[in-house]
């Protein structure tokens, strides 16, 4: 790391605990933990290690880093990384199958000018790639809703503020959808950029 990098991250910690006290100690914990995680992943990628397999278990440690060090309510966390959970299974079968049934893998003939000199028989399949970046990229997405239902609930009286609570829960999901579209449209864009059809 050079001497920029330290200096930014040191800013980012003595801001976080600045403005948020052990909370923000929490918070800058939870990116170094991440941070290795995402280190690992691809280490253990490169090694030959399936890597939506890789992906999958790195996004449940990412998940519980950052929905437990970031909130210190049981009560918020446990509903928060249980439905965070759920959705990232859902959008792991999803992408799956979007995956597959686009036949998209390897490089363009548009990139054989920028690959040149470059091994392309890495021992990892393309598809298999585009599955756990775009597993990974939407995790930010899920955590951040599932901890604002979460939230939203627990301050709500269940038994009187339901219609509160399921509009609150229409809102915030559909600012989340609206993330995890543009996240997947980023991804698409650079697919299309990247293969081709096989």
């Amino acid at each position: 790391m050079n001497n920029s990098m330290l200096l930014l991250v040191l800013a980012l910690l003595v801001l976080l605990v600045a403005v948020g006290g052990k909370r923000g100690l929490s918070i800058f914990m939870s990116l170094i933990l991440n941070s290795l995680v995402l280190m690992i992943s691809v280490i253990l990628m490169a090694g030959g290690f399936s890597p939506v397999w890789v992906a999958a278990v790195a996004g449940l440690l990412i998940l519980a880093a950052t929905i437990f060090l970031t909130n210190s309510d049981i009560n918020v966390a446990g509903p928060a990384f249980v439905s965070a959970i759920i959705v990232m299974l859902g959008l792991l079968v999803l992408v799956l199958v979007v995956v597959i049934h686009s036949h998209a893998a390897g490089f363009g003939a548009e990139d054989s000018e920028d690959l040149e000199g470059m091994e392309l028989l890495i021992g990892v399949r393309f598809q298999q790639i585009m599955i756990a970046a775009s597993l990974l990229s939407t995790l930010g997405a899920i955590a951040e809703a599932a901890i604002a239902v979460a939230a939203g609930i627990n301050e709500l009286d269940v038994e009187r503020d339901h219609a509160g609570i399921v509009r609150m829960g229409r809102e915030i999901i559909g600012t989340a959808i609206n993330t995890l579209f543009f996240g997947f449209f980023w991804r698409l864009c650079r697919i299309v950029h990247l293969v081709q059809p096989t």
